[in-house]
């Protein structure tokens, strides 16, 4: 095995920091498709798409990574004495999974992956010839969506069950998770376009367009976020308390017992109640200060206020989540 220092990082923080990943890679294929499909301002949709194309691939390599290393820290070992399936590979005959089903299914998510990014900057380095080729351009982006749907079903196939109860609150807590990752994806777009203006130069219209329609995107998901996590954490507070959901738990009385029944449970958790409506809360602040900016991109500070609020939000949902698991 290889020791690595990233294995003393809690499992959490670093299950939530891939998650922030995967939910802005999720979105950012959609983004595009939506800038190619647009016909208002069509020219300034081609060049935000232009530049969500690099920023997929900057995502994909990222999680191509966290997956490698996932496998190779995360993953168990090959019992001693146990037989081995499949020949020497690179070390990872060591592996349990190398010698089992999920090897296929994994190879599927890798190829994937790296498909995605390959693909990305493709069209990334090619967007001029395909600019003028609306049907192209389309299919291409199209195509974008479809390879993470794959890559999402090898995931299913190779971990598959998760150790995730997907019902009553916790479905509504993955729905919420979702929709969020669309603000992460917004916030992200903002510093991606802090990172690539002296590089792209696509002139000032372009950039006040794009930060004002990031910044509303994700504004607008920010509060949709913190009036979730409202109605969210008032059901799982039975939960957090180790009390069945019913109706009777969900009472405002019975409400008062649970949030003490809470604190002693969890005590080293409860503090993440607040700062989670904290977060989401001081995103919108900022998003709002952008889009009434008659020029967005001097709000720097704003812009990366509310992309870590945002993705403090997702890690911090994950921390609470991991403890009632």
């Amino acid at each position: 095995m290889v020791n690595c220092p990233l294995a003393s990082i809690p499992s959490s923080i670093c299950a939530g920091a891939a998650l922030v990943v995967l939910l802005a890679a999720a979105w950012t294929p959609l983004l595009a498709l939506a800038g190619v499909s647009a016909t208002r301002s069509r020219p300034l949709n081609l060049l935000a798409v232009r530049q969500l194309y690099g920023l997929n691939g900057l995502l994909w390599i990222l999680l191509v990574l966290a997956g490698v290393g996932g496998l190779l820290m995360a993953m168990p070992p090959l019992p001693e004495g146990a037989s081995p399936v499949n020949g020497e590979f690179l070390g990872l005959e060591g592996y349990a999974w190398w010698h089992g089903p999920q090897r296929v299914w994994i190879g599927v998510m890798l190829a994937g992956g790296l498909g995605e990014i390959v693909l990305s900057f493709v069209l990334a380095c090619s967007w001029k010839r395909l600019r003028p080729k609306s049907a192209a351009l389309w299919c291409c982006t199209a195509l974008l969506v479809v390879l993470p749907v794959a890559v999402g079903v090898a995931g299913q196939r190779a971990f598959w069950p998760l150790p995730i109860p997907l019902d009553g609150p916790m479905l509504s807590a993955g729905v919420l998770m979702i929709l969020c990752g669309l603000g992460v994806c917004a916030a992200t777009g903002l510093i991606w376009l802090l990172a690539r203006r002296n590089r792209d130069a696509f002139g000032r219209d372009y950039y006040a367009f794009a930060a004002r329609r990031y910044a509303r995107i994700a504004g607008w998901i920010a509060m949709v976020t913190l009036l979730g996590l409202m109605a969210l954490l008032v059901l799982m507070l039975p939960l957090m308390s180790g009390l069945p959901l019913t109706p009777e738990t969900v009472s405002l009385a019975a409400l008062r017992d649970s949030v003490s029944a809470a604190v002693l449970r969890l005590p080293e958790r409860v503090w993440l109640v607040p700062a989670l409506l904290v977060a989401p809360l001081l995103a919108e602040l900022a998003f709002v200060l952008i889009v009434r900016d008659a020029v967005p991109m001097r709000r720097k500070p704003a812009m990366l206020c509310g992309w870590l609020c945002l993705v403090l939000t997702v890690m911090l949902f994950t921390q609470l989540l991991s403890g009632l698991m």
